[in-house]
């Protein structure tokens, strides 16, 4: 199978797994947060192979930072491809600072939470506020999202409900329009338009002249026409497939001076950033615990208990924009209702005593 018929099949999963759901957990990220500001964030993923260890989308490995926790799940599969494995990562962060630095770093070959945390007097109560976001998975830049999609496929993505929650019939084909719009349609014309660029970069830096990258771009719509409208036609394709698509046109264009130059490109910019938005979509599940020290009285959460907080968003809600999960706390200050007693009692007294 040609890469990009195998791009193709990948994101037609990526679109049933997104669209379908089921009680398995495959993500799990806790924040317990303390009134200090410290964090235990956790990480856990199930019924994963062991590569998860040593190879994941958030970054992790075992050193001595990280506790790693691994336990088989069916020991008992006579194939060891088939052993399936539960993997808990956890550490402590003094500050949401450590830990945005961990997990909202400039790598965009990651996956990125970003934490938040205040802390706020009101006399009679304290309040912290603290947030985990889940920055959008997206990594595209050639095709801003506001270009491709409307007002009204946004506003509905902010609308939907938790992973697993009944939608109306009418959301329900919305939603089903929407996942391909998101993973399929944009994706290829994402993946298309960024390639295009790649080659333009690459004409520039072995300094062919601009005829020839005016000859390629008059071509450009009938280019992504044959990959997007016919993704059965036989090429041969490379991963850089836009080489095999200019010869395939005989299009007068000298790739073989830029082809090194496509290709590392592609390979060393382009391809692990695909390569997470793949693995982040097809993962499927995602479910966010946020734990705070003191009661409840603000929350976007899916549900509560007691002082625990959960999501289980569907991909869709991070794919294209940031998803924030928030929760505010707060605890009396025995402290303040004692002293403002002492204070209204003795005012209560200083009058009595006056009038008398």
């Amino acid at each position: 199978m040609n890469p990009m018929k195998k791009i193709l099949s990948v994101l037609t999963i990526v679109v049933l797994v997104a669209t379908l759901t089921s009680c398995e957990q495959k993500i799990l990220v806790e924040s317990a947060v303390d009134e200090d500001g410290a964090i235990e964030r956790a990480i856990t993923f199930t019924e994963v192979d062991s590569s998860k260890v040593n190879r994941n989308m958030f970054g992790l490995e075992p050193g001595e930072s990280w506790k790693v926790d691994v336990t088989a799940v069916n020991d008992t599969a006579s194939n060891s491809s088939d052993k399936k494995f539960t993997i808990r990562y956890s550490r402590r962060f003094p500050s949401v600072a450590e830990a945005n630095a961990e997990f909202d770093n400039d790598r965009d070959t990651l996956f990125h939470i970003q934490s938040t945390f205040r802390k706020e007097f009101r006399w009679f109560y304290t309040y912290i506020h603290y947030a985990d976001t889940y920055r959008a998975i997206n990594r595209f830049t050639a095709l801003p999202t506001d270009k491709f999609f409307a007002a009204e496929d946004l506003a509905f993505i902010n609308r939907l409900p938790a992973e697993g929650k009944k939608i109306s019939k009418a959301d329900s084909v919305f939603l089903h329009g929407l996942t391909e719009k998101m993973y399929v349609q944009y994706t290829l014309a994402a993946i298309f338009e960024e390639n295009f660029n790649m080659v333009a970069a690459a004409a520039k830096k072995e300094n062919l002249e601009q005829r020839w990258i005016d000859s390629l771009t008059r071509y450009k719509n009938e280019m992504f026409d044959i990959i997007s409208d016919k993704p059965e036609e036989e090429f041969i394709f490379e991963d850089p497939f836009m080489l095999q698509l200019i010869d395939s046109l005989q299009i007068a264009f000298p790739a073989d001076k830029i082809a090194d130059e496509y290709r590392r490109l592609y390979n060393s910019e382009f391809a692990p950033r695909l390569k997470l938005m793949l693995e982040a979509s097809q993962e499927g599940k995602f479910t966010h615990v946020i734990k705070v020290p003191w009661a409840i009285v603000e929350t976007n959460a899916d549900s509560v208990t007691t002082n625990a907080l959960y999501w289980n968003p569907p991909i869709a809600k991070f794919a294209l924009k940031d998803y924030t999960m928030f929760a505010t706390a707060r605890r009396l200050n025995y402290w303040a209702v004692v002293l403002s007693a002492i204070v209204v009692l003795a005012a209560v007294f200083i009058i009595f005593c006056r009038k008398r």
